[in-house]
């Protein structure tokens, strides 16, 4: 049995010292209604969606005696769990992040973990916003959908979800909202970095697959050529609408880095034989970046459906990213006017 002094309990908590700055405490209540906020206010995402992909758990659970029961957080990312007796750290809580791996059999696992006081990244020289299981390589964010989102989506394409059910394989009594996806191309689905935007189009009523970073979308695993990762490349069907939504930024550098890992993604889904086509997200004013979450939650979901409806096709996208790169100065004049008509005299 391990059982802790008042002294150990606050020493066990994940994690690493941060700043004091970041070392306020918080209760477990007072750390889920901060994430209510974040992703039902924030993120405009909707109550159910939220509930059946979001938990949150404490970093220790303890018996009457004080001694320790589980340790959810440290299980989720597959952590080792230390005893630390030196170092003062705040009690750690944790949203955990659900995916269904299309790879693993549509099996329920962590996708990500946002910690309540995150963990700084030397490398990076910042706090990391999330956590990823140790061990478990990349994945695709593939979050539980209730039954009246996947109805939702299904009226929008005249597709009865009940006809048929997609069974997942081994567990006959299971069906899957993901599954019937990957076996239904008139489905179109979108590619987005970030979990809670994912969630956000699904509440919209749209297909979103997550990825973790934008650079995860894609690899060369054999030195022969980029393709897309196995995740993406179960829903790569001929014909298959594919939208890509990544943010919108501000930076130089992310800017271009967004634009590559866009022009890589449209390669490999057009290769595929699908359509696909960009969603051009607007920056908000006053901001350095914006996600299509940022924007459903300032516009609106009639915005959102426009930006759906003026979706730029990729090759007019590529053709304008490659025209813009090799243009040698910019306009002093920008016309407005449809046609150019001149005076005679």
């Amino acid at each position: 049995m391990n059982t802790l002094t008042d002294t150990d309990r606050v020493c066990a908590s994940v994690g690493i010292v941060q700043n004091p700055d970041s070392l306020t405490s918080y209760s477990l209540d007072e750390f889920t209604q901060r994430i209510d906020r974040e992703w039902i206010d924030g993120s405009g995402i909707a109550n159910d969606l939220y509930r059946s992909g979001v938990s949150i758990v404490p970093d220790l659970e303890l018996g009457a005696g004080g001694e320790v029961l589980s340790t959810p957080i440290h299980d989720a990312l597959g952590w080792q769990f230390k005893r630390f007796r030196h170092q003062s750290t705040p009690t750690q809580y944790a949203a955990l992040l659900y995916t269904l791996n299309p790879e693993r059999n549509w099996q329920r696992e962590i996708f990500q973990a946002k910690l309540s006081h995150p963990i700084w990244d030397a490398k990076k020289g910042k706090y990391r916003k999330y956590e990823s299981s140790k061990g478990l390589g990349v994945r695709g964010g593939f979050p539980p959908v209730s039954d009246r989102v996947w109805w939702m989506i299904a009226a929008d394409i005249s597709v009865n979800p009940s006809c048929p059910f997609y069974a997942v394989e081994d567990r006959p009594t299971a069906f899957e909202f993901w599954a019937w996806v990957r076996h239904t191309p008139a489905v179109p689905i979108t590619i987005t970095e970030g979990y809670k935007k994912a969630q956000h189009l699904l509440s919209q009523g749209h297909a979103c697959i997550a990825l973790m970073g934008i650079t995860m979308g894609v690899f060369n695993p054999d030195g022969t050529g980029k393709r897309l990762r196995p995740y993406l490349q179960l829903f790569a069907q001929e014909h298959r609408k594919v939208f890509i939504a990544l943010d919108t930024e501000t930076k130089l550098k992310t800017r271009r880095d967004v634009s590559r890992e866009t022009r890589k993604l449209g390669i490999c889904y057009s290769d595929a034989g699908c359509t696909v086509n960009i969603l051009r997200i607007p920056l908000l004013p006053d901001t350095g970046k914006t996600g299509i979450d940022d924007y459903g939650v300032a516009k609106g979901s009639d915005a959102i459906a426009q930006l759906y409806k003026n979706a730029q096709p990729y090759p007019a996208w590529l053709w304008h990213r490659r025209y813009w790169a090799k243009r040698t100065r910019r306009p002093s004049l920008k016309l407005s006017q449809p046609e150019l008509q001149l005076d005679r005299v």
